[in-house]
């Protein structure tokens, strides 16, 4: 019954915010005829996506290796593609993860709480690659407003949090506190950084999407550099439990940033990040098969 009158606020809680966005000229929903119109450019849009998830199975296919996992690339790829469709329906973009722990558990032989923990490393290698590529968006941004004195500020300032989590992290191990997840984390270091590299081209690939469809499909004409810090935001926000994909906040999140932090009063704006969840649903749907056929072998 709780649980029952919780999903019926988050239900109640989306349409509020959608009829924030409608009220304030940010959402028309007369945009669905676009995908008509733009042939080429939405199969593009497609292809970009679809390789968005197939790099996303190398990366946790790396991290299972590394902790010598019989599991194939193929199989990695089928759950992995499968977990991207539950992103997009259920609560937060963490859904899919515990479709991935439900499926690693079935059918990786290794230790079970290792598999589990290379999902919630590929969660922090992607957190990190998002956030690396939304600070340097900002960093362009504003060096285009000569505002260098922030930048170099800004800079200093990450510098002395990541020094900050090394020693905090060397405090742990000295005092033998550290978790198995800090533990796995210490190892192959050479894979950690690859994964963090893959997730900075993956989020590059996603963010581009985001501005072909802000600039060519809606014709916004926003700078490449704002389209990217502002759905790095909106990626943000979409990650907290409180909608299915978080659909409605990255659409809020993503119009919010534009029109109040540069100033682009344009109507429409949560379309761009409607039409990317279509094309991500789209590119997500093939993954029925995998589930069913996986759900029949029970």
């Amino acid at each position: 019954m709780i649980k029952y009158s919780i999903n019926l606020v988050k239900i109640f809680f989306i349409i509020c915010i959608f009829y924030y966005l409608y009220i304030n000229n940010h959402l028309d929903l007369s945009f669905l005829q676009k995908f008509y119109n733009n042939y080429l450019l939405n199969l593009t849009l497609l292809i970009l996506i679809f390789s968005s998830i197939f790099i996303g199975s190398v990366r946790w296919f790396l991290l299972l290796k590394s902790i010598k996992s019989n599991i194939t690339f193929y199989q990695v790829f089928k759950i992995y593609y499968i977990s991207s469709l539950f992103n997009n329906i259920l609560f937060g973009t963490l859904g899919g993860d515990l479709v991935r722990m439900h499926y690693i558990s079935r059918y990786s032989w290794t230790n079970k709480l290792k598999s589990n923990l290379t999902i919630i490393t590929d969660r922090i290698m992607g957190l990190i690659g998002l956030t690396l590529l939304g600070l340097l968006s900002l960093s362009i941004i504003l060096i285009n407003y000569n505002m260098t004195i922030i930048v170099i500020s800004s800079i200093i300032i990450f510098i002395i949090i990541i020094i900050l989590f090394y020693k905090l992290l060397k405090f742990f191990k000295k005092k033998k506190y550290v978790s198995l997840f800090l533990i796995y984390v210490q190892i192959n270091k050479i894979v950690l950084m690859i994964c963090i590299f893959i997730s900075f081209s993956i989020f590059l690939i996603v963010h581009y999407v985001t501005f072909l469809i802000c600039n060519y499909i809606f014709l916004f004409n926003i700078d490449l550099n704002i389209v990217f810090f502002s759905n790095f935001i909106s990626t943000l926000v979409s990650a907290l439990p409180l909608t299915p994909g978080g659909l409605g906040l990255g659409e809020a999140s993503f119009a919010f940033i534009n029109q109040n932090y540069f100033n682009i009063y344009l109507n429409n704006l949560a379309n761009v990040i409607i039409y990317l969840r279509i094309i991500d649903f789209i590119v997500s749907l093939p993954s029925l098969y995998f589930f069913i056929v996986y759900k029949n072998q029970k």
